[in-house]
């Protein structure tokens, strides 16, 4: 979830993923897994970024909050739908 920013943030300071690697404490290929959503990094190694690329865990997890907000948004219209139209379907074809 986070692997596309984190290397956007990586290359924007240029460092290498062994020197973010250095800094974090973990293997260059633990920032590999990171960066391209295979593995998620601990809650330590997250706050250690945010401190790191001087972001705001608050911003982080307001953008999180936004997102879950849009699906639930979406969901909350196109489910009710969804379930029409299969009840809709199964009453035809019984």
């Amino acid at each position: 979830m986070i692997g596309g920013r984190l290397k956007q943030l990586r290359k924007n300071k240029g460092i290498s993923q062994r020197e973010l690697a250095e800094i974090l404490g973990v293997r260059k290929t633990a920032v590999s897994l990171y960066e391209t959503d295979k593995n998620d990094p601990a809650d330590s190694i997250k706050i250690t970024l945010a401190k790191y690329f001087n972001i705001s865990l608050y911003s982080s997890l307001l953008s999180i909050f936004n997102k879950l907000r849009d699906i639930l948004r979406i969901r909350k219209f196109f489910l009710p739908a969804f379930a029409e139209h299969l009840f809709r379907q199964a009453m035809i074809h019984s």
